[in-house]
């Protein structure tokens, strides 16, 4: 370390050993640290912080000095001063893309943008079985860490044919990992009373897909929960990723193109028809009063287990009744 510090090592070993290979490395561990969507570091903000002084401060220090020197010695004993020029526009490289790293740590440490809203509204959600353990209802807002429960549940009843829905939608990448589930799973979906927003990801999973004849699905485009831009997330990536989901269950493509159309603060309610033509609903006939439940209903919430008694399921209204 105190050769290349003095400049004592070879110019070439000291650019693209001790610089470029070293750098490489730095970057590759930090990517490997790379937070999920909707996680952060903010419980490790003093280690995360560390590491970015060290390994984009007091290395990169240490790199810069190093090929300085050893290319002063270089031209001094009859080097390509080319070479030493092309490593100085190496260092400015170098040095511009470890400031962006280490901004991106300290984006780390923030608290992911709308994380505290998703927080609350991830005790909005209900999930209900019948009895015969065979249909499930999703009930309410799609909140953060909504997926990783509901896992839980498919697990703890492994005999689940249909999921019912009642959302006006929520998180994205929540309603996407649902869906998943939903899909490896061959369960039909359906809507009674209503799915708005990204709850349609959740329905589009379905491997049939049914509507009661009062129920309502409604699209636009996505909106993000916090008032300034978050640079980690494209929108337009994300349209891209829905429309190839939508377009795999069937959904015909001039029907993708328009319901993207709607603007966050608006939303298109095709009629039935529009959505058994574009391939949304699968199954041709629907149930005015919904399915028929055994006179024991029982509901899981984020809170705790309860049972209703009723003779059916009316539209939702039931859970959240009771909560």
């Amino acid at each position: 370390m105190l050769s290349h510090w003095r400049g004592q090592q070879g110019f070439m070993w000291s650019f693209w050993v001790n610089l470029v290979g070293l750098r490489l490395a730095v970057f590759a561990i930090q990517s490997a640290f790379y937070p999920d969507i909707g996680h952060d570091y903010t419980a490790y903000a003093i280690e995360f912080l560390l590491f970015a002084a060290f390994a984009h401060g007091v290395v990169l220090v240490w790199q810069i000095v190093g090929v300085l020197r050893a290319g002063e010695r270089f031209i001094s004993s009859g080097g390509s001063f080319v070479n030493v020029w092309g490593s100085y526009l190496g260092l400015l490289i170098a040095f511009w893309i470890s400031l962006s790293f280490a901004f991106e740590i300290w984006q780390w440490t923030l608290p992911y943008p709308g994380k505290n809203q998703q927080a609350r509204r991830v005790d909005q959600f209900e999930f209900a079985i019948d009895k015969t353990g065979t249909i499930a209802h999703i009930s309410g807002d799609i909140g953060f860490g909504i997926t990783r429960k509901f896992r839980a549940f498919l697990k703890k009843h492994p005999d689940i044919k249909m999921v019912v829905l009642n959302s006006s939608g929520g998180n994205v990448y929540e309603a996407r990992g649902i869906a998943k589930l939903i899909r490896d799973r061959e369960i039909a979906t359906r809507v009674e009373k209503l799915c708005y927003s990204s709850c349609t990801t959740i329905f589009i999973g379905g491997k049939t897909r049914s509507l009661a004849k009062s129920a309502t699905l409604g699209f636009h485009q996505y909106r993000m929960a916090v008032e300034y831009q978050v640079g980690l997330v494209d929108i337009e990536r994300e349209y891209i990723q829905d429309r190839a989901l939508f377009l795999s269950a069937g959904v015909k493509s001039s029907f993708v193109d328009k319901m993207f159309a709607y603007k966050p603060d608006e939303m298109w309610f095709p009629n039935i028809e529009e959505l058994r033509r574009a391939g949304v609903v699968t199954t041709a006939k629907y149930n005015m009063m919904g399915p028929r439940l055994p006179k024991r209903l029982f509901v899981w919430s984020n809170f705790f287990h309860a049972s209703v008694d009723g003779n059916t399921f009316n539209q939702g209204k039931d859970l959240h009744a009771f909560f």
